[in-house]
């Protein structure tokens, strides 16, 4: 991924991550200085790591292929989440709902205070009706 941003001449880049998605489009976003949409975002995630140490996880749906998470996964998570440090230097829209049953959204409002904000009572982690917020994400993005 790294590589393909670097690369540069593509053509305009934006990011829109969910969950640890979202956490992980921060991190870009940051080093490479790109628009993002946050959508449920996890803020910290290394808090949550240590309940699946050693747990066989499958990241992708049907993947045979398994990934054990370590102690020392859990120390680059928690070193990656130190450099996001306020305040932020990308460009930032968080869409959240406060009835996320994963994460607290408050931690989200709080870090990406001074960003445009779109939080929402009810939903779910899933962010209920997000195909309505398709256009205005590409608006976002790509306008200049």
């Amino acid at each position: 991924m790294e590589n393909f941003l670097e690369g540069g001449g593509c053509g305009p880049i934006g990011l829109v991550g969910s969950s640890m998605g979202g956490f992980w489009s921060s991190y870009l976003a940051e080093r490479y200085r790109l628009p993002a949409v946050l959508v449920n975002p996890a803020v910290h995630p290394a808090r949550f790591m240590p309940g699946y140490l050693g747990q066989v996880l499958k990241p992708y749906s049907g993947e045979s292929r398994e990934y054990r998470l370590t102690g020392a996964d859990v120390d680059t998570m928690r070193r990656l989440e130190s450099e996001l440090q306020q305040p932020l230097r990308g460009r930032y829209w968080l869409l959240a709902q406060r009835g996320d049953e994963t994460l607290d959204c408050r931690e989200a409002e709080d870090f990406y205070r001074g960003q445009r904000q779109t939080i929402e009572d009810g939903g779910d982690h899933g962010f209920q009706g997000f195909a309505r917020y398709c256009e205005p994400i590409v608006e976002f993005l790509f306008s200049l």
